[in-house]
């Protein structure tokens, strides 16, 4: 049987190196009766963690002036984009930065009032 020992490096580059062995026999992967019953249990406890942390399906409640504080802002967001002006002054010299971001609503051109009206009914279920 041909297996790979490794690769070493020589003077020009890599080297591969194969041995042939006769005799050579692959380890068998044998888990005792112990070690089986501790990988069980360590299946179980991991399984057990991740149902629990997807059960919980419990709504973190806002309040109504925060409900009506994201709407508005999702509303604003539907009639124009959001722009940023960044003024930076450094050693080097001035720098002026600028940044826009279009909600899809904006871009889709859905009626404000209409994404307004559907994220109250979102939030306040």
């Amino acid at each position: 049987m041909v297996y790979f020992s490794g690769i070493r490096f020589a003077d020009a580059g890599l080297k591969l190196v194969l041995h042939y062995d006769n005799n050579f026999k692959r380890p068998k992967a044998e888990l005792g009766k112990r070690q089986m019953s501790f990988v069980i249990t360590l299946i179980l406890v991991f399984s057990s963690f991740l149902l629990v942390g997807c059960s919980s399906t419990n709504k973190p409640t806002l309040s109504n002036e925060k409900i009506l504080s994201i709407c508005l802002d999702e509303k604003k967001k539907a009639i124009t984009p959001d722009a940023e002006v960044n003024l930076t002054r450094s050693k080097k010299g001035n720098r002026v930065g600028v940044s826009l971001s279009f909600s899809s609503d904006f871009l889709k051109g859905t009626d404000p009032d209409t994404v307004y009206e559907d994220c109250v009914k979102r939030f306040s279920n």
